[in-house]
């Protein structure tokens, strides 16, 4: 399979032959015929209810092993734990972090007529709503115009509840 992501093409190989994890047990010039530049070497162990991932990075045309990063994990967070790898790659090649572990905001509106401000991960799941319905029975509220601070600690935005304007601050952790 072959896949464009930005400046990364990846690539999906049977290895060529048995190997393990470890460097000394990497059969670089076998890599560097296939055209691979970096190779991710996975192992996992189930321990309970939990997922034991190890992954293994390699720089295949200096024969030396860039980093190691384990993981512990339940197994619905497997997307988390995926996006934390790939930040960690883009880092390293980059040294800038990615936004895939950024959390997004947006007005979101309801069957019932309310508009309420929500936050999601940067793939849209774990949806949380951050306001409330007004209590009021005439007019629906509407919040929208969400904005995050800098420092992404702070969230403003617009609501109007019974034909009033009002501009809110609120604590925001990412």
């Amino acid at each position: 399979a072959f896949l464009a992501a930005g400046a990364f093409k990846l690539r999906t190989f049977t290895k060529p032959k048995a190997e393990g994890l470890i460097e000394r047990l990497t059969h670089f010039p076998q890599w560097q015929q296939q055209g691979i530049e970096l190779l991710i070497k996975p192992g996992f162990a189930i321990i309970g209810k939990k997922i034991k991932l190890e992954l293994w990075v390699y720089d295949v045309s200096n024969k030396k092993r860039m980093f190691v990063s384990t993981y512990k994990f339940n197994p619905n967070n497997l997307g988390r734990v995926i996006f934390e790898f790939v930040d960690k790659i883009h880092q390293t090649f980059t040294g800038q972090r990615s936004n895939l572990l950024s959390k997004l905001v947006f007005s979101k509106k309801l069957k019932d007529g309310h508009q309420l401000i929500y936050k999601s991960n940067a793939d849209g799941t774990d949806e949380k709503a951050i306001t409330r319905k007004s209590r009021s029975k005439r007019w629906p509220k509407l919040d929208i115009l969400p904005e995050i601070a800098k420092n992404g600690k702070a969230m403003l935005f617009t609501s109007y509840v019974e034909h009033q304007q009002v501009l809110f601050e609120m604590d925001f952790i990412t």
